[in-house]
């Protein structure tokens, strides 16, 4: 049996979907999982233990050759984590005859096996449009379930189809964040990290603290920099580390900024690093603080210490799927409006303080001591 999984659009998303392709490796051991990735996110599955073959390529323009070599393959079915109209239509130019994915986007027609998509089940409600008079509570309201789950349940959708008798979906569990993430780091990775380290004069004893101050999405999803700074220059003097910065190419001006307010060491590597060296440096560090972000889901995936800090977005959706990580949250009822930017006064992130974020770290520290974590 031959599987075409789309890979989600988001480096986040990639992540939290590594536990639905290893049951679907794990229900269908002989079947030949083939992923198909944009560019972005190719580096989450670079030589992953998941997966059989990649093939990166952007679905929004690929090309005619790549296509030919895609139906060539005659693959039985895709599983289409992106809610696309987009990524069914492609499965479908491809003549793949199994197509599952959630019925979203009016593209029901193009899959052959939809899963109907309940949106209370997976979205916090918030009132919209948002005004003012949305800053008030919603009450009554049900805990959704996190994109874990949801990519899960498409997986489980995919193998009763595929399969008789098929296995059951692993129980999730949000408290000790199972099943885990699968991200794993090779010793290829650690080793050219470690040199990077050793040319910056970071010695192996050094304690590391990550901070990432950007959001691809958009400036709602960040918070202030000069919080940022003033909670990294307070946990660097306690904890005696230096601070390395995450902040990729695009988000170089950030970066700058944020090292004007930092009072402690620090090195900016986040350019130097593809997403497999960088998963390695996550691994590394004592600690990582970011915005809810696809860099803040690796951290949590290779078992580092992350504090996430959530504003405008669902974290009962999309936290950091680990047990070694804690969310700060201040949110408003008018929270989480998926917003790009904030149209009020952005108090979701602005309620947030320093110490707050630097108290969170205490308790995870605290917990988390003691606790090994093996790489996957």
């Amino acid at each position: 049996m031959k599987l075409l999984v789309k890979a989600p659009n988001w480096i986040g998303d990639c992540v939290m979907a590594t536990p639905a392709v290893a049951f679907l490796r794990e229900a269908l051991p002989m079947a030949k999982i083939t992923v198909l990735s944009r560019t972005s996110t190719a580096g989450i599955w670079q030589h992953h233990p998941l997966v059989d073959e990649l093939v990166v390529a952007d679905d929004r323009n690929l090309p005619a050759t790549l296509q030919h070599h895609l139906r060539q393959q005659h693959f039985d079915a895709a599983i289409l984590f992106p809610n696309s109209f987009r990524a069914a239509w492609l499965a479908w130019r491809l003549g793949v005859p199994r197509r599952f994915g959630y019925n979203r986007m009016a593209r029901a027609w193009l899959l052959t096996d939809p899963l109907v998509f309940r949106r209370r089940e997976w979205q916090t409600p918030t009132p919209q449009p948002l005004t003012r008079k949305s800053i008030r509570p919603v009450k009554g309201a049900a805990s959704p379930r996190h994109m874990v789950e949801y990519y899960l349940r498409l997986a489980g959708h995919a193998v009763a189809g595929l399969r008789q008798n098929p296995p059951s979906v692993p129980k999730v569990d949000r408290e000790r964040a199972l099943p885990p993430l699968v991200l794993p780091v090779r010793e290829y990775e650690r080793t050219l990290v470690a040199e990077l380290l050793r040319s910056l004069r970071i010695v192996d004893e050094q304690p590391l603290i990550g901070i990432h101050p950007g959001a691809a999405y958009g400036g709602a999803k960040r918070w202030p920099l000069d919080r940022l700074a003033t909670a990294a220059n307070i946990l660097a003097s306690e904890l005696k580390a230096a601070v390395v910065i995450t902040a990729g190419p695009s988000e170089k001006e950030l970066s700058g900024e944020l090292q004007r307010h930092l009072r402690c060491t620090a090195y900016d590597l986040g350019a130097r690093l593809d997403l497999p060296k960088l998963a390695a440096l996550l691994e590394r560090l004592a600690l990582f603080i970011g915005n809810d972000t696809g860099v803040t889901h690796m951290a949590a995936a290779v078992g580092t210490p992350t504090v996430a800090i959530f504003g405008p977005m669902d974290w009962n959706v999309t936290h950091p799927w680990s047990a070694r990580s804690i969310v700060v949250r201040r949110s408003p009822p008018c929270a989480p409006c998926f917003l790009r930017e904030c149209p009020l006064d952005h108090r979701c992130m602005l309620d947030i303080a320093p110490t707050d974020v630097v108290d969170a770290a205490h308790r995870l520290l605290i917990r988390t001591r003691g606790v090994t974590h093996e790489p996957a």
